[in-house]
């Protein structure tokens, strides 16, 4: 396979073709970015970018940026939804993840605030009320500075101590070596009916891995249901390829880059991360794949696919 690539890269317009890619989303996110803030014209030349007032927050991703009444409500699980829906003896087991308050960050339109009904008579310039009553303008929303319910719990292990172990470790630094060295993360969002076929290929994997599932869905009813399937797939057979199963419920839905804001919560925790999508199936023997590639490839990022 790392043959076939290479001959690739050299023989084709490959790096190219992704250059230009990569250009044409930068320009695509930039025209949102002022689609958003109603400057509909601008022709992509970034020679010429307008000025907007008040000025969008060019760090904010148009496409990927958070809705601003999620940020607002900023949904975590209350003390009876813990009750309820997280495990019992380990969900207290819990790793603080990092906060990147600005991929939280958001807009909305402004909001008009109610005004008394005035005589039509008393209106000095109609076209002035007009402007007013069809103000689109947008603001910021900013995320909390402290935020509530950045945790990862524990919802499963294979052999009791196992997440009580690795919270010590990420407390402590000191990490212990008989155990692996990868970890596995999942993203999770409105894939509730195959998220028992992507985490039951994984619990079938030939070699043991930690889990860390980010789930984007704010709903608790949702959270508490996929917190008990996941669970139920760990826990099958007794036999599972799960060694340990993390859950951090995202208080606002921040689409894919979740994932990387785990790995970068865990990353002293482990040397490897196979990312898995939340619609793709994988062989039993991807995993013990990735590890065998991975050492005799070790600068190499490597990949498969298969979606359901």
């Amino acid at each position: 396979m790392h043959g076939v690539v290479d001959e690739m890269l050299d023989n084709t317009k490959y790096l190219e073709n992704m250059k230009r890619n990569f250009n044409d989303a930068r320009i695509r996110r930039t025209r949102k970015m002022f689609q958003i803030h109603q400057w509909n014209d601008w022709n992509g030349d970034e020679a010429v970018i307008p000025d907007i007032e008040p000025a969008p927050d060019m760090n904010i991703d148009p496409v990927f940026m958070p809705l601003a009444k999620e940020v607002e409500s900023w949904s975590i699980g209350s003390s009876k939804f813990h009750d309820k829906c997280s495990t019992e003896q380990v969900g207290s087991i819990r790793i603080k993840m990092n906060y990147f308050n600005r991929l939280y960050n958001t807009t909305k339109k402004k909001v008009q605030e109610e005004e008394e009904e005035e005589d039509p008579d008393d209106w000095e310039d109609e076209n002035e009320f007009e402007d007013d009553d069809n103000d689109n303008s947008v603001v910021p929303v900013s995320a909390p500075k402290s935020p509530k319910g950045m945790f990862s719990e524990c919802v499963y292990e294979s052999k009791e101590g196992m997440c009580a172990s690795l919270q010590e470790e990420y407390q402590s630094g000191e990490i212990v070596k008989d155990r692996p060295s990868h970890a596995i993360i999942m993203l999770q969002y409105k894939r509730g009916k195959i998220l028992e076929k992507v985490l039951g290929d994984i619990s079938k994997q030939t070699t043991f891995s930690d889990v860390y599932i980010w789930n984007n869905n704010v709903n608790n009813k949702i959270r508490c249901k996929m917190m008990s399937i996941a669970r139920k797939i760990a826990n099958e057979n007794g036999q599972s390829g799960i060694r340990t199963l993390w859950i951090h419920n995202s208080p606002v839905n921040i689409g894919p880059p979740g994932s990387y804001v785990m790995a970068n919560t865990i990353s002293k925790l482990y040397k490897q991360f196979i990312f898995v999508d939340d619609d793709c199936k994988s062989p039993s023997n991807m995993i013990e794949t990735f590890i065998q590639e991975q050492k005799q490839y070790p600068k190499d990022m490597i990949s498969t696919w298969g979606k359901l």
